[in-house]
C-alpha cells in the first residue's frame, strides 16, 4: 500500500471521511474542481482490499450512511472487490461511486470485483470522464478496471434498478463482463433472505428494472456474454426461471420482471466468447447504438453466437453500431450479427439502421418466441459485407408460443447494401429470393415479407470479389472504408420508408431528402473543387449520440435519435477563440521539433497510430514507434515507425511520402492549438478544420463548444 493511501486510511473514521467543498488539503488528489468527493471510502471489516458500502442500517457495518446524492471516492490502488448493498440514491440524485487520484483496479481473484444487491439510482464511473474531471491516471480513460472474477466483472442483482455504469474496463473473467439483471428467487423474492422491501418485489407484477445505462466501457476477453442486460425467458410468463442455488424451492417457476428504459452506447467489446450484447425482457424505450463489436461468438456456442441478441420480450432501436465478426473463420455455422426473439407487447416497431456489419454468417435474423400482435421490424440503411451464410436475413413468420393462433409479424428490408455474399442462394420468380430470406413455418400462403420488394429495394453485390466490390461500390473495402464511391449504383437510389426517413448516416451526416443513398453511409455531394463539402454545422455535439469509439480503420458514427444524458461535458470556448497562424514558421523540417504521442480526448486509451501507411487509432503503448510523431516548425508531422507524413486529401487524413525540405505544400501543414487541444489542418485559410477521432478533417468551431471527438492531448516522448 502506498504511503499516501496508508495516510488516507489513518484519517478515515468508521470507513469514510467527509470533505467540505474545496477541501483538498490531505495531500491526495481526490477532489475535483467544482465537484468534490463527499466521502473517501476505506476497506471494511479489517480488510485491506475489500470495500462494503451499505445503504441500510446495520449495526455491524461501519459503512452505513444515507448516501443519496453523494459522491463516494475510492483512492487509487489495487484492491479485490467492492460490494454495494441496498445502496439507494433518488431520481436526479444518484449515488456516484468513482475513483480518485488515479486508476482503481479491482483484481477479484475469484470474487466479484464490483457487485451490487438491491441498489437503486447508482452510478459507477471511472472518474476520468470529463463530467467528473480528473485524468484517471496513466492516461487511461477507463478510471476503474474490474478483472479476474470467477463469474462477472460487474454484477448488479437482487432488485437493482436505475443503474449507470460507464468508463470501466473489465476483462479476463470466468464468464461475463457486465451483468445487470434480476432473476426472482423462491416465492418471487429479490433475495434468499427476504431482505429487500419485504420480499416478493422481484416478480414481474411487483418489480421493473428501470433506466439501465451502460456506456463508454471497454469489455474484452471474456468467455461468456460481454453485456448481459435483463433476463432470458420473458416469453415463458409464469413458467419462467427461478434462481434457487440452494434447492429451497425445487421446480418452482415464476414470471421474470420487465425492463423499461435501456440505453447501451459507445462501448467497445472485443474477443467475446458468446453474445457481445444480450438484452432480455426490455419491453419499452430501448436503444443500442454507437457500439464497436469485434471478434464475438468465438466459442460458436449454438444459441449464444450473436453480436446483439434481443432476447424474448425486447423491443427497441439498434443503430450506428460497428459489428465485426472474425474474418475467414469457418468454424461456426450460426454466428449472427443481430437477432430478435419477439416483442413482449403489442404494436411495437423496432428499427435496425445505420449499422456496418461484416464477417458474419447471418446479418439479421428473427425467431419469434412471443405472441404479441402487430410486431414490426424494419432493417434499413445497413451496410453488410462478407456474410458467409446462404441468407443475409432469416425470418420465421410464426413464433413458437402458439403457431396455430399466433399472428404473423411484419418485416421491412429496404435500402441496405449487401456485398460479398458468396454462399447466398437466390431463386427465380415468382418469389424471387424466398429461400434467401426465410420461411413460413411450413404454412402454405403465409408471408411475413414482401420478397419482390426486398429484392428490388436493396442493393446487391454478392459476387465474391473484393477487387470488384472495392472498385464499383466502396472507397476501400480492404481497409474497411465502406463509404460509397460517386459512381456506385447504390447512390441516390433508396426508396421512401413507411415509418419515416433515417435523417443521418453512420457518420452523423444528414442524408439527402429523397432519394437517399442505400447503406449505412451517405455521400457528401461534390463541391466545385475536388474536395467534398463540409459536414453540416449542426452535426452532433459532445453527447452520447456522437461517435465515441471506432475500429482502427473505420469511421465512427452518430445518430439522429436522442440519447441519454451526456457522460462528458463539452469544453466551453472563450469569447475570442485563438486563430490559426497567418503564416507557417519555416520550410525546413530541420528546424526545432517536438516528439509526442497524440492521445484522444474522447477515449484516453487510444492514440493516433500509423498502420499500413494509413492513420488510425490503437491502444496507447509508449514503446510503439507507429504512435510516435515528430512535429516540425514548418508544420509537417512525421510518423517515426512509418517514416511518412500526415496529409489532407479530400477532407480525409492520410499518410504519404514527406515533401522535400525545400518544398512547401499546405496540405502537409498542421498546427497544434494548445488552448483548444486540436490538431488544425492549415490548408484551408478561412475555416478551422481539425483532425477528428475517425480520421476526418472537420470544422470544429461551428458551435460554442468543442467536442472531445475533435481534441487530442499530446504527451512528449
Amino acid at each position: 500500500m502506498s504511503a499516501v493511501v496508508a495516510y488516507l486510511f489513518t484519517l478515515v473514521l468508521f470507513g469514510l471521511s467527509k470533505f467540505a467543498n474545496g477541501d483538498c488539503t490531505i495531500g491526495v488528489d481526490c477532489c475535483v474542481v467544482g465537484l468534490d468527493c463527499d466521502h473517501i471510502l476505506s476497506p471494511s471489516y479489517g480488510h485491506t482490499d475489500y470495500f462494503e458500502v451499505k445503504g441500510v442500517e446495520d449495526s455491524d457495518s461501519p459503512n452505513w450512511y444515507d448516501y443519496a446524492g453523494k459522491i463516494l471516492c475510492i483512492p487509487a490502488g489495487t484492491y479485490r472487490a467492492i460490494a454495494l448493498l441496498q445502496l439507494k440514491g433518488s431520481p436526479g440524485s444518484p449515488v456516484v461511486i468513482t475513483n480518485c487520484g488515479g486508476n482503481v483496479i479491482f483484481d477479484g481473484r475469484g470474487w466479484t470485483p464490483i457487485g451490487g444487491k438491491g441498489c437503486r439510482h447508482i452510478r459507477v464511473t471511472g472518474s476520468s470522464s470529463s463530467s467528473l474531471g480528473g485524468s484517471g491516471g496513466g492516461g487511461n480513460s477507463m478510471g476503474i478496471v474490474a478483472t479476474n472474477s470467477a463469474t462477472h466483472g460487474i454484477h448488479f442483482d437482487e432488485g437493482c434498478s436505475d443503474i449507470e455504469v460507464d468508463h470501466i474496463e473489465t476483462h479476463s473473467n470466468g464468464y461475463a463482463g457486465i451483468v445487470i439483471r434480476t432473476y426472482p428467487r423462491c416465492g418471487g423474492n429479490c433475495n434468499e433472505n427476504d431482505e429487500l422491501d419485504g420480499g416478493g418485489t422481484c416478480s414481474r407484477e411487483g418489480f421493473v428494472q428501470n433506466n439501465t445505462l451502460v456506456h463508454h466501457n471497454y469489455i474484452h476477453d471474456v468467455p461468456g456474454e460481454g453485456l448481459y442486460i435483463g433476463t432470458s425467458h420473458y416469453h415463458q410468463d409464469e413458467g419462467g426461471y427461478i434462481y434457487d442455488p440452494h434447492g429451497n424451492c425445487p421446480g418452482e417457476t415464476g414470471a421474470e420482471p420487465a425492463l423499461k428504459g435501456v440505453d447501451i452506447y459507445n462501448n467497445t467489446l472485443q474477443n467475446i466468447g458468446m453474445d457481445a450484447i444480450q438484452i432480455g425482457a426490455a419491453i419499452e424505450n430501448v436503444k443500442v447504438h454507437h457500439n464497436i463489436l469485434q471478434r464475438f461468438a468465438t466459442s460458436h456456442k449454438y444459441g449464444h453466437s450473436h453480436g446483439i441478441a434481443m432476447n424474448p420480450g425486447s423491443t427497441g432501436n439498434i443503430f450506428s453500431n460497428w459489428i465485426e465478426g472474425i474474418p475467414d473463420d469457418k468454424s461456426g455455422d450460426g454466428d449472427f450479427a443481430i437477432t430478435f426473439y419477439g416483442h413482449g407487447s403489442d404494436d411495437q416497431l423496432s428499427r435496425i439502421y445505420n449499422n456496418v456489419i461484416l464477417h458474419v454468417v447471418v446479418p439479421f435474423s428473427f425467431y419469434n418466441r412471443e405472441d404479441a400482435a402487430n410486431q414490426q421490424y424494419e432493417f434499413v440503411h445497413n451496410t453488410i459485407y462478407n456474410f458467409t451464410g446462404n441468407s443475409p436475413v432469416k425470418f420465421y413468420c410464426i413464433g413458437t408460443v402458439d403457431p396455430d393462433n399466433q399472428p404473423p409479424f411484419h418485416a421491412i428490408v429496404q435500402n441496405n447494401v449487401f456485398a460479398e455474399g458468396p454462399n447466398a442462394e437466390v431463386f427465380d420468380e415468382p418469389y424471387g429470393f424466398k429461400k434467401f430470406y426465410g420461411n413460413t413455418n411450413g404454412i402454405v400462403g403465409l408471408d411475413c415479407l414482401d420478397y419482390h420488394d426486398v429484392r428490388e429495394s436493396n442493393f446487391w453485390r454478392l459476387e465474391n470479389s473484393t477487387t470488384t466490390t472495392t472498385r464499383v461500390d466502396f472507397v476501400n473495402a480492404t481497409n474497411q472504408d465502406f463509404h460509397l464511391v460517386e459512381s456506385s449504383p447504390a447512390r441516390r437510389t433508396g426508396v421512401a420508408l413507411a415509418n419515416g426517413p433515417i435523417l443521418t448516416d453512420y457518420d452523423g451526416i444528414a442524408r439527402a431528402d429523397f432519394p437517399s443513398d442505400q447503406g449505412a453511409y451517405t455521400s457528401v455531394p461534390s463541391a466545385s473543387s475536388s474536395e467534398p463539402s463540409e459536414a453540416p454545422s449542426s452535426a452532433p455535439s459532445a453527447s452520447p449520440s456522437e461517435p465515441s469509439v471506432a475500429p482502427s480503420s473505420a469511421p465512427s458514427g452518430s445518430s439522429s435519435e436522442s440519447s441519454g444524458p451526456p457522460s462528458s461535458m463539452p469544453i466551453a470556448l472563450s469569447s475570442e477563440p485563438s486563430e490559426a497562424p497567418s503564416s507557417v514558421p519555416s520550410d525546413s523540417p530541420s528546424g526545432s521539433s517536438t516528439t509526442v504521442q497524440f492521445v484522444s480526448s474522447e477515449n484516453n486509451d487510444m492514440c493516433l497510430n500509423a498502420r499500413n501507411k494509413t492513420p488510425n487509432l490503437s491502444k496507447c503503448e509508449d514503446s510503439e514507434d507507429n504512435q510516435i510523431w515528430t512535429m516540425y516548425e514548418n508544420g509537417t508531422i512525421i510518423n517515426k515507425g512509418a517514416g511518412t507524413c500526415l496529409v489532407v486529401k479530400k477532407n480525409k487524413l492520410k499518410l504519404l511520402t514527406c515533401p522535400m525540405p525545400d518544398e512547401f505544400k499546405n496540405e502537409y501543414v498542421f498546427v497544434y492549438n494548445e488552448f483548444h487541444q486540436t490538431i488544425i489542418a492549415a490548408y484551408h485559410k478561412s475555416k478551422f478544420r481539425a483532425i477528428t477521432y475517425n480520421m476526418n478533417i472537420r470544422e470544429y468551431l461551428a458551435t460554442d463548444t468543442i467536442s472531445p471527438f475533435n481534441q487530442w492531448i499530446y504527451k512528449r516522448v
